[in-house]
């Protein structure tokens, strides 16, 4: 629901509700566009979910369920490609219906499932937008850098501070600019010496339709084994990603296109040594709708870390991979 220019300021009211089998979402936010005198758009929210994160392998079963819910002030400057915005807030995060058995088996401190761990968070993000295309780019760069502080207002968990940095270039490869190359490159950090207090949704993560095609998604290594299941493999995330998805565009028919894809990186939990750097190889097909490209990816890894891994990954989504 959106009502527009509620206190004739240009302002609004949005509320969203989302509820799904496996995921609640509710946002109250009141948007303005100026902060006092200076052109900053304002956003002022309250906000609450509660989501499920699946196991992959395991139809109708949890790894953990995850509660948030606080409230949040963001300034947002924007000027032709460039925006810069900083959003602080509190938030409280819970993390609980994962036995002492799994936590550990993901690197989670057992003592803090079940607690609600609240924060000071600070999110600056920096965009770098001069593409000729939102929607389907063919030429141009895009950079972002995000971080992300958050201090815990509970002795049970150190705070940490994130940072991420993306970079997408589009390169014409003909005079038509009908056979595109694209790249997006990927690396970041979170600085926090103990990494079993890091909440499992602030980790990094690789795997799925717009990172690792040919991994599930939050799939890639590293995972482990859950106890007692043949091929249900657990997500652990790393503090520190680097990653790389290489793209060329062509024609196909009329609406159609295709591309050819290789996509790699690697997830550091703990130590580099303890960690591989892994790819994958496919194909895909874009059909343009007046809302953006249907996209259906197929990828192959380029090797199993474990047995129990499938051999590829297939994607059917709307929107371009980056």
């Amino acid at each position: 629901m959106v009502w527009k220019n509620p206190f004739n300021r240009a302002d609004r009211i949005e509320l969203a509700i989302d509820r799904a089998p496996h995921e609640n979402y509710g946002q109250l936010s009141y948007v303005m566009p100026r902060f006092f005198e200076w052109p900053l758009t304002t956003t002022t929210t309250v906000y609450m979910s509660r989501f499920d994160q699946p196991l992959v392998y395991c139809f109708k079963d949890r790894l953990y369920r995850l509660e948030q819910e606080g409230c949040s002030l963001e300034l947002e400057y924007a000027d032709n490609g460039d925006k810069f915005g900083v959003c602080c807030g509190f938030e409280a995060m819970k993390v609980y219906d994962i036995s002492r058995r799994l936590a550990e088996l993901i690197d989670f401190s057992p003592r803090l499932v079940g607690q609600r761990i609240p924060y000071f968070y600070a999110e600056p993000v920096l965009v770098k937008n001069y593409v000729d295309d939102v929607v389907n780019p063919t030429a141009g760069t895009i950079f972002t850098v995000t971080g992300k502080a958050m201090a815990s207002l509970s002795h049970k968990a150190s705070g940490f501070f994130k940072i991420l940095l993306e970079e997408s270039i589009f390169v014409p490869l003909n005079k038509t600019a009908t056979w595109i190359g694209a790249a997006h490159l990927r690396a970041g950090h979170i600085f926090n010496s103990d990494f079993e207090t890091i909440m499992p949704p602030e980790r990094f993560y690789l795997g799925g339709a717009y990172s690792l095609r040919g991994y599930d998604a939050d799939m890639a290594p590293p995972v482990d084994l859950a106890p007692g299941r043949s091929c249900c493999l657990l997500p652990i995330g790393g503090k520190t990603v680097l990653s790389g998805m290489f793209e060329i565009r062509f024609p196909l028919y009329k609406a159609l296109g295709g591309v050819f894809f290789n996509d790699c990186g690697i997830l550091v939990r703990k130590n580099w040594r303890d960690d591989h750097f892994v790819g994958a190889t496919g194909f895909g097909l874009r059909y343009a709708t007046p809302v953006g490209p249907l996209r259906f990816d197929i990828a192959w890894k380029w090797r199993r870390q474990r047995g129990e891994e499938h051999r590829f990954a297939w994607f059917l989504t709307l929107g371009q991979a980056f």
